[in-house]
C-alpha cells in the first residue's frame, strides 16, 4: 500500500513539476499546479531568507573589520 501512495505521489508531483502554468491549461490544472507548488514556493523563499539573515551580519561584521584595518595603516607616526 506504501508504494502505491509512493508511486501516486511521485507521479502527481512529476506531472505538476516547473509550475509552467500554460495558456491552453484549464483553470482545474492551473489551481492544481499552483496547489502542489506553492510549498516549494514558500520552501525556496525561507531558505533565502535564513541565508540572508546569517550572512548580512557576518558582511557587517567583515566590513567593519576591514575599515578598522585601513584606518590603522592610514596613520602616521611622528617622532
Amino acid at each position: 500500500m506504501k508504494k502505491i501512495l509512493i508511486s501516486i505521489s511521485l507521479a502527481i508531483a512529476l506531472f505538476f513539476s516547473g509550475c509552467a502554468v500554460k495558456q491552453d491549461d484549464n483553470v482545474i490544472v492551473k489551481g492544481m499546479k499552483h496547489t502542489v507548488n506553492t510549498p516549494i514556493y514558500v520552501g525556496e523563499v525561507l531558505d533565502k531568507g535564513a541565508k540572508l539573515a546569517i550572512i548580512l551580519p557576518l558582511a557587517l561584521v567583515v566590513k567593519g573589520v576591514r575599515t578598522l584595518k585601513s584606518e590603522d595603516n592610514n596613520e602616521t607616526k611622528e617622532d
